[in-house]
């Protein structure tokens, strides 16, 4: 599974980076809806197992270049 990062960002970073925020993006830790659901990140390892098991497939399809 590690093969997703493929040169590209790390996938930790951009996982904090989505649930922290940044000068050009809101923080989803902000967002009212999540902090009512979660009082700590949701981000452990069964949540990047769930995003690695979704979202690789659909990377080496789009890096196949079969669309």
């Amino acid at each position: 599974k590690a093969a997703l990062n493929g040169g590209r960002a790390d996938p930790d970073k951009a996982m904090w980076a989505t649930w922290l925020g940044g000068q050009f993006a809101t923080a989803e830790a902000d967002d009212v809806y999540y902090q009512q659901l979660y009082k700590t990140a949701p981000l452990a390892e069964a949540f990047k197992a769930l995003a690695l098991d979704i979202y690789q497939p659909i990377y080496e399809h789009l890096a196949g270049g079969r669309i």
